[in-house]
């Protein structure tokens, strides 16, 4: 299933701190008990390096078979969804006046918009063929399908005002239906969804919207989601002898407080981790399996035990296995292999990666251009 956490600060769970390089460490190495979509960790193909690469004309929205779909906006301002074949480069669908979100097991979510409201629809990308399953009021700006209960699909999309979240399984059965002022980001817990925005958040559970935790007034306290619960920590605190914020079940209950702030969270973005993990060991980077294969201490950065970019580098995306690292260099955003050569210039730094469904999607805010890297393996 899928979590969708990356605009949430410290729910974010890739850090763009700025690390140095270190020596390696003799210690044993501890292993992480980490869940998320498969989708979230890189293709383990990229430890080949890159075989072609792919422009996207805006967001891309999904990857699967061979095609991807992006979203595209007109010079007259309309909006809409097509699917690339990447190996011809040929439009395999298209979808006028829709945009499209994240979904998970080969499909991505499209809205169609028209003057009725919107129609919320979940699309197979390598076929178009689409099912629908809710209809909404007025214009969305933004939605995605974070995963399955046995109920339906959790779906969230936002307008202008409002962010609403649900389970649906067609457009007149939802199991299940909430609202939220303003902007927020859902992720999918254990058995429970998070929504957070900037000043606020919500627990829900999954599988009948019942609320079990929220703040309406978070102030300057971050909140990062984790499997089993969250933690609530204020960045501008002091750190010991006070503690900075607190670790809490799902429930509201709070289980310990926090001594100091959480500055590098593990790649691969939108990954959970427990709350026994929180904070136990400096990995910058996890594998699929729960292996850390970046690691920081006060000094910086190592990757397999080994120097892996120049100081002042970032760890930003992580392969499966662990046998390829993307990383922002300060001068550049660079794959390496697990032996710390460069296997490819991905774009300048400050360049933004997202992993979708396994590939490598970087956005250059300088040129405002999108790349999707297709793995050589």
């Amino acid at each position: 299933m899928r979590t969708l956490t990356r605009p949430l600060s410290a729910a974010a769970l890739l850090g763009a701190a700025v690390l140095a390089l270190t020596a390696c460490s003799t210690e044993p190495a501890h292993e992480y008990t980490v869940s998320g979509d498969a989708g979230l960790w890189l293709d383990d193909g990229y430890s080949a390096g890159v075989s072609e690469t792919f422009d996207a004309a805006g967001r891309v929205c999904g990857v699967a078979d061979g095609v991807f779909v992006d979203q595209v906006q007109a010079e007259n301002g309309q909006v809409s969804v097509r699917a690339i074949d990447t190996a011809t480069g040929d439009e395999v669908w298209t979808l006028d006046d829709a945009l499209c979100g994240e979904a998970p097991g080969g499909q991505v979510a499209v809205a169609s918009l028209g003057p009725d409201g919107s129609h919320i629809e979940l699309a197979d990308i390598a076929t178009g063929d689409a099912a629908p399953l809710l209809d909404a009021d007025g214009v969305i700006e933004s939605l995605s399908v974070l995963g399955e209960t046995e109920h339906g699909w959790i779906v969230q999309y936002a307008t202008g005002s409002e962010t609403r979240v649900g389970v649906h399984a067609s457009p007149d059965r939802p199991a299940w239906s909430g609202a939220f002022p303003g902007q927020r980001q859902c992720t999918l817990l254990d058995g429970h969804v998070g929504c957070a925005g900037e000043t606020s958040f919500t627990v829900l559970t999954a599988e009948r919207g019942e609320v079990t935790a929220e703040n309406a007034e978070l102030g300057t306290l971050r909140i990062t989601w984790l499997s089993d619960g969250y933690v609530l920590q204020d960045p501008t605190a002091s750190e010991a002898p006070d503690p900075v914020g607190a670790l809490y079940a799902l429930d509201g209950n709070e289980v310990r407080l926090i001594e100091q702030t959480e500055d590098v969270p593990p790649a691969p973005a939108g990954a959970l981790f427990t709350s026994a993990d929180y904070m136990l060991d400096d990995a910058v980077a996890v594998t699929a399996a729960g292996s850390a294969v970046a690691t920081v201490d006060r000094d910086g950065i190592e990757f397999h035990g080994d120097d892996a970019a120049e100081p002042g580098s970032a760890a930003l995306a992580v392969s499966a296995g662990g046998q390829a690292l993307a990383v922002d260099t300060g001068d550049a955003v660079v794959l390496l292999g697990a032996d710390g050569d460069e296997l490819a210039q991905l774009g300048p730094s400050g360049s933004e990666v997202h992993v979708v469904d396994g590939w490598l999607v970087v956005f250059d805010p300088a040129s405002w251009t999108t790349t999707v890297f297709a793995p050589a393996g």
